[in-house]
């Protein structure tokens, strides 16, 4: 039977798009809405339905620092900035703007991710 043979000097790319997915995953999936992984999840989709408008940016970044600080191990967070604006359905849309520095080469990026509600 053969395997995967993995030879020494073995770097991971870095992939922004294969990160955004992970965060978008994480972010947006409510709490306890992932088989197999129930403690794992987001908050801001509750967040966004339970608090005032004026509320909403301190909590989503609070929770965006958690999130990425307990289950993103790649990245560590510099910084974060919440937009939310008035859809056509009169529902809330959240941008999540996001910059960052990959933890294996210091390499500084940023991610933009929306929320958009129907």
């Amino acid at each position: 039977m053969k395997g995967l043979t993995i030879k020494s000097n073995l770097s991971i790319k870095n992939d922004s798009s294969l990160l955004q997915s992970r965060l978008e995953r994480l972010f947006f999936c409510e709490l306890n809405s992932s088989p197999g992984l129930l403690g794992k999840g987001s908050r801001i989709p509750e967040i966004i339905h339970e608090l005032s408008t004026e509320e909403i940016p301190k909590a989503i970044n609070n929770e965006v620092a958690f999130l990425i600080g307990t289950y993103e191990t790649e990245i560590t967070l510099v910084a974060s900035e919440i937009i939310l604006s008035e859809n056509e359905y009169g529902s809330t849309d959240v941008g999540i703007y996001i910059d960052f520095y990959w933890n294996n080469n210091n390499k500084t990026d940023s991610l933009s991710l929306t929320y958009i509600e129907d």
